[in-house]
């Protein structure tokens, strides 16, 4: 379902998430969120805002268990190992919102959540080089990377919910 902050109080839109949510115990939330930091509509185009549009019709659910797919970028750039008990000290806006729409989530006691925080994702249509490709003056070009398969993603999905990990966070990157 598209969520749209704008289109929250639309009665289709409502219809559509309450049918979308009815009888599931298990809410799987991952979608990017495509902020840039010279983007003019941050505010208004929030991430956070989106996750907030959400939560109400959670609570309201039969939903028990959410599976937040987050990023590695809530721990910043400086960071040269980091695991799931190290600070997040986001830079990014894009960083900021997925920290603070983790902890909203983590906070609330309608119901449990897991944060699941990946590398860079990698797959048959997403190749790293093709993001670096014909880019010049890279601020730390020899910077490491970290990247994750597609389907390590998925294989990690399924894994939390077949054996109930809930109320956790994990970091997946590959080695």
């Amino acid at each position: 379902l598209f969520i749209n902050e704008e289109n929250h109080d639309d009665h289709s839109f409502s219809d559509s998430m309450i049918s979308f949510l009815e009888g599931s115990e298990t809410l799987v939330i991952d979608f990017p969120p495509k902020l840039r930091a010279n983007s003019a509509n941050i505010i208004e185009n929030s991430f956070l805002k989106k996750i907030k549009t959400l939560i109400p019709f959670i609570e309201n659910s039969t939903i028990k268990n959410v599976l937040f797919v987050s990023s590695t970028s809530v721990y910043g750039e400086g960071q040269l190992t980091v695991t799931e008990l190290t600070l997040p000290q986001p830079e990014t806006e894009s960083g900021k919102q997925l920290l603070e729409s983790e902890q909203l989530l983590q906070s609330n006691s309608n119901f449990k959540t897991t944060t699941l925080r990946f590398g860079g994702l990698i797959g048959a249509d997403r190749q790293p080089g093709k993001y670096l490709a014909g880019r010049e003056n890279l601020e730390n070009p020899n910077a490491p990377v970290n990247l994750i398969h597609q389907e390590d993603c998925i294989g990690i999905i399924l894994k939390i919910i077949e054996t109930n990990s809930w109320n956790e966070t994990f970091n997946a990157v590959s080695s």
